[in-house]
């Protein structure tokens, strides 16, 4: 071989110009995607995209993405020259070990042939680096799908010659890789227009990805030249990569495994034949699931200061003081996050979660609401009150306005907690369904089982659910009738019968039902899959006063509580009242012949009927206050029992929502196992034809006819023997045989395992997105052993047919040659130093190694060809 080409580096511009520009940027790309450069590298690498009509240009990423950066030609041309050649930039480069001997700035303008557009941003670029003093090479990568020959006494084609004067001055002031769509070595045959693209976008990878252009004797055969010999200054780079395609294993063995895992989910399917006590296990489990939910919605604790503290005779306990609500304790667990597209149940977010302090805050709140008239509560209070004129039927008033506002805050909290509490039961279902189909080989057709039992438990608890709000309604209505009938006496007046008496206390009623709601009537036309949120409307929300009969019965029961304080005896009345009593008792005694003659006698019967008169008087005032007391706590009773009846009628609105998002839920579920065959099997054709087309577009694409690929030490064929099937099979072989994971080693573990983390989706994703989620997961676990001799390139580095077929591909240079076969005049191998000594001996001795950084795993082959009847320098 001749003497090495070191490692070397070289600042870079490219600019791509119009379609044709853009179509190579494309292939340059995707050279990029499997010929990694090292990361340093590439911020002293700048692309530029210029198209005509517009004196902009737009700035791109090496991994393609447009970047925000757009500006004027010119602009974007100075902020790129400077931004590659900071020196800073140039110092990380250097640090990193790759030599900068020449840090001016290469540039390519890449495009059409057969356009102006390149001679004119040739111009632009020219007077750019004048104007900024910097004096480098520029040269051009021009496409051209036009075959013409070269006229007489014309150095140039007569295709660039019947382009415009400005491809001339292009040509001649520049040196210029032409690259149509014939190749002239060894003999001419013809390639397709994309082939053409990527033949020119991998000459621009080795221009810029090598030391190859800081080389003398290169750089001063690209020079670009003027007048009669600019003919000379058009040629060709042909190349051929040499590499692993772990890309292309990486997806096709993702693909195989994928269709793997679909056919033992599909035999699962096939086979229905479950041992039957395995069956009753399964059923009983969701029977049991179901309990679970029924008890954890169920009212089954009392409601805190809802009921009656007195005792009541008669039904009246119940339907008054028997008041409770479901047992929420599952709020103050940690409650895992409803699961959505894009969440795992081993990666449940707790965005989703309410605070732990959620049930707490339900609880305080009920309190609260119920405090507002609960009777020791109210009458410390009103002991307590600053202003003592206000009376206590107006303190009462008050304390009822502030129970609206004060039931809107419990039931948006109530909200929340039932909210909280559907997306437990939704994930106790899911985790049900989850374990049936992981730890089970036939989990799926289990699962079927389930959801049938589960199901039918479900229309059971929905007839519960009936009943409980049935028992609700009518405790309701049975507490009405008898406050209704302790508010009914004299106090009453004929006149004023079911009118409502303009009081503070009847007046202030907003927000309240007018009628009993029923749940037939309440929400049964809520779709199934609609879940709870928090802007549900509130029952309280549902009509603006209290009915009827319920503002005839609070007025009642202010005029019963009002006639009794009336009939409250004051002090002086009392004295008022026994003072002729006592007179006349005392006369009484004194005319009988056997009352004793004696002076004492008198004050001593004087005081013995006063004690009489004012122990009975004392009777009659604490009977009159007793009731006054009973009248108020019948009244605050009232106000309790409402309010205790609206949140019953809103958590029985919460159940049903609740119990429509879980049977949603088992209704998707049960759609997907109906239907799952026939699911799974589609879903196996899209990637069985997916995997067919990778070997095609491998071997038949544009990189195929040029590069070469290598696996497990060999070339890698279509057919035959070392093929992707082969490559495929020994990685499962690894897999099984040394699992990375223990659930890599058989297919059902993998099942069973992807089912665990994708939890939920499994049965809500649509095919696409299944599809998409089950070849990514594949891809990492392929990607555990992508490694070894399998993939490693140096292991193919001392295979002759490797080397054959890659200096035969790229002595193929695509350019426009006016007559006979032009033979390359130099022969560069692009590699890795070990890479390249494996190689040395079935390399030809004229070629030119060319060292690359350690971490490039890919080796390129490259010829040089120009139109020059001699070479200027060979070294």
């Amino acid at each position: 071989m001749r003497p090495q080409i070191d490692l070397r580096f070289r600042p870079s511009l490219l600019i791509f110009v119009d379609e044709v520009g853009q179509r190579i940027c494309e292939q340059f790309k995707a050279i990029l995607r499997v010929a990694r450069l090292d990361q340093v590298l590439w911020q002293s690498i700048a692309l530029l995209q210029f198209t005509s009509g517009s004196e902009h240009a737009v700035s791109l990423n090496l991994d393609g993405q447009a970047s925000n950066e757009e500006g004027t030609f010119a602009q974007m041309v100075e902020r790129a020259l400077k931004d590659v050649q900071a020196s800073r930039r140039i110092g990380e480069i250097i640090s990193a070990g790759y030599p900068v001997p020449n840090p001016r700035t290469q540039v390519y303008i890449v495009g059409d042939a057969s356009q102006d557009q390149p001679a004119r941003v040739l111009k632009l670029v020219q007077e750019q680096l004048a104007n900024m003093a910097c004096h480098t090479l520029v040269c051009s990568v021009l496409h051209t799908d036009q075959v013409k020959q070269e006229t007489a006494g014309n150095p140039t084609s007569e295709m660039v010659a019947a382009g415009s004067v400005a491809n001339e001055q292009i040509i001649a002031n520049t040196f210029c890789y032409l690259y149509g769509e014939r190749l002239t070595y060894p003999v001419p045959t013809f390639i397709s227009q994309a082939e053409s693209y990527y033949a020119a976008a991998e000459a621009l990878f080795v221009l810029i990805a090598t030391g190859l252009t800081t080389e003398p004797f290169f750089e001063e055969a690209v020079r670009g030249g003027t007048g009669p010999a600019a003919g000379a200054n058009v040629g060709g780079l042909g190349t051929s990569l040499i590499l692993c395609p772990q890309e292309a294993l990486l997806e096709y063995g993702s693909l195989r495994l994928s269709i793997e895992m679909l056919d033992a989910w599909l035999r699962d399917l096939q086979d229905d034949r479950f041992a039957p006590s395995r069956q009753r296990e399964v059923r009983a489990s969701a029977r049991g699931l179901v309990r679970s939910i029924k008890g954890e919605i169920q009212d089954v604790q009392e409601r805190p200061l809802a009921n009656e503290a007195r005792h009541l005779k008669g039904d009246a306990l119940d339907f008054i003081t028997g008041r409770t609500e479901a047992d929420l304790s599952i709020l103050t667990r940690e409650l895992p996050a409803l699961l959505a597209g894009g969440q795992t149940s081993r990666d449940r977010s707790t965005s989703l979660q309410e605070p732990p302090d959620l049930y707490q805050q339900l609880y305080e709140r009920s309190q609260a609401l119920f405090a507002l008239f609960w009777p020791q509560q109210v009458r410390r209070d009103y002991n307590n009150r600053r202003d003592h004129s206000v009376s206590w039927s107006t303190f009462v008033s008050q304390r009822a306005e502030q129970a609206v506002a004060s039931y809107a805050e419990w039931d948006a909290l109530a909200t929340r907690a039932w909210d909280a509490v559907t997306q437990h039961i939704c994930t106790e279902l899911q985790d049900f369904i989850e374990k049936l189909c992981t730890e089970d080989e036939a989990g799926l057709g289990l699962a079927t089982l389930a959801i049938d039992e589960l199901e039918d438990r479900l229309v059971e608890l929905r007839t519960n659910l009936r009943l409980w709000h049935r028992t609700h309604v009518r405790d309701y209505q049975a507490a009405q009738r008898f406050l209704a009938d302790l508010a009914s006496g004299p106090w009453v007046s004929a006149s004023d019968g079911l009118q409502r008496r303009g009081s503070p206390v009847s007046e202030q009623r907003q927000g309240m039902p007018a009628e009993p709601v029923v749940m037939e009537d309440m929400q049964e036309s809520i779709l199934v899959s609609e879940p709870i949120v928090a802007s549900i409307p509130s029952l309280s929300l549902l009509s603006p006063q209290f009915s009827e009969q319920e503002a005839c019965t609070v007025q009642h029961l202010e005029q019963r509580r009002a006639w009794r304080e009336q009939r409250v005896p004051s002090g002086t009345a009392q004295m008022l009242a026994a003072i002729p009593f006592l007179i006349a008792v005392l006369l009484t005694l004194l005319s009988f012949p056997w009352f004793p003659p004696t002076t004492e006698a008198p004050l001593v019967m004087s005081a013995f009927v006063v004690s009489i008169v004012v122990l009975g008087y004392g009777l009659l005032y604490g009977k009159r206050v007793w009731e006054v007391r009973q009248a108020r706590a019948d009244l605050l009773t009232f106000y309790r029992r409402y309010y205790a009846y609206l949140c019953e009628q809103r958590e029985d609105q919460l159940r049903l929502l609740l119990l429509n998002v879980v049977q949603s839920k088992a209704l998707n579920i049960r759609q997907r196992l109906d239907h799952m065959a026939t699911f799974l099997a589609e879903m196996r054709a899209q990637l069985a034809d997916q995997a067919g087309r990778i070997p095609r577009e491998l071997f038949q694409g544009v990189a195929g006819s040029r590069d070469v690929f290598v696996v497990n030490g060999e070339m890698l064929q279509q057919e035959q023997k070392n093929t992707l099937d082969d490559a495929v099979e020994q990685l499962a072989k690894v897999r099984v045989r040394a699992p990375v994971e223990t659930w890599h080693s058989t297919t059902q573990a993998l099942n069973r395992h992807f089912l665990t983390e994708v939890g939920e989706r499994f049965f809500l994703l649509s095919q696409q997105e299944l599809q998409a989620l089950l070849l990514e997961w594949n891809r990492e676990v392929t990607r555990s052993y992508c490694e070894g001799p399998l993939v490693n390139l140096s292991a193919a580095m001392d295979t002759p047919e490797v080397w054959r077929e890659a200096l035969e591909r790229a002595k193929q240079v695509v350019y426009q040659e006016p007559a006979g076969v032009q033979v390359p005049q130099w022969m560069f191998v692009c590699g890795r130093d070990a890479d390249i000594q494996k190689g040395a001996p079935h390399l030809p001795g004229d070629v030119y190694p060319v060292r690359i950084s350690g971490v490039h795993a890919w080796v390129l082959v490259a010829a040089f060809s120009r139109r020059a009847s001699s070479v200027p320098y060979v070294r």
